[in-house]
């Protein structure tokens, strides 16, 4: 069913790779799936003529998707991860086919929660996940999901670590970029540990975090938005002694 497709796009001036990708691919127990339709994909072009074949193969693998990525499991994650492409690069070298992969543009940034670079050993090499994806892929696609090119949090920025060390290394990346609007969003720097005690003077906002048996609510806070935190604080019985409070050091609009 592939053949016609394949050959009428390639006749119109594409280049055809075989898609295919799913976040349990990483999962010790679809291994076996993943690398018998990686087999059956070199069969179906060994047994095609020249303008039917794929050209490449490329995987659209999410492995952040899984429960546990942000928690303690991320580093078995990731170190599946990068061990499946090891093997899927191989199967597509022997096909003689390109290999590609899809990555957020955020695997050059520490983990957000432990704050530790997402480094990941493979064969006995220590380094950052992109920078070994990067290694192993032919080409990689960047989600570089944003709407603007220039800013803070734009295209330009977030995919400028991956550009640099591909083109050090001779690969490819293609930037993919977001087709539907996205939201006008703040970005907030605090630092240091926080003040006990609500009583923040001098500062035009700063971030609040009430907690509380059930779960901890984040206020960000200016003279005016002090009403609704002080009827929060009231309502869930909190004390002002209880909050925790840092002083915005940055507030960016993008």
């Amino acid at each position: 069913k592939m053949r016609p497709l394949v050959s009428d796009l390639r006749k119109r001036g594409s280049i055809v790779h075989a898609l295919l990708g799913d976040k349990d691919f990483i999962l010790p127990e679809q291994r076996p799936f993943v690398r018998t339709t990686l087999e059956n994909i070199l069969k179906y072009n060994a047994s095609s003529k020249k303008q039917e074949r794929f050209e490449g193969i490329h995987f659209d693998v999410e492995p952040y998707l899984l429960r546990g990525f942000n928690g303690p499991k991320s580093d078995l994650i990731l170190a599946r991860f990068i061990n499946l492409l090891g093997d899927a690069a191989a199967i597509a070298k022997r096909g003689k086919l390109l290999m590609g992969a899809d990555i957020p543009f955020w695997f050059d940034t520490p983990d957000e929660f432990s704050r530790e670079k997402r480094l990941v050993e493979f064969r006995g090499v220590i380094k950052p996940v992109h920078e070994h994806i990067i290694d192993l892929m032919d080409i990689v696609v960047l989600m570089s999901y944003r709407t603007f090119a220039a800013g803070a949090d734009g295209i330009v920025l977030n995919s400028s670590v991956e550009l640099e060390y591909a083109s050090r290394v001779g690969k490819r990346v293609f930037v993919g970029f977001e087709t539907s609007p996205l939201p006008d969003e703040n970005i907030l720097a605090f630092r240091g540990p926080p003040s006990e005690g609500l009583s923040p003077q001098g500062f035009k906002r700063y971030l609040a975090l009430v907690p509380r048996l059930d779960m901890a609510k984040v206020f960000v806070v200016n003279h005016f938005e002090r009403a609704a935190l002080d009827t929060f604080l009231t309502q869930a019985g909190v004390n002002l002694s209880q909050v925790l409070w840092w002083p915005i050091s940055q507030d960016v609009f993008v």
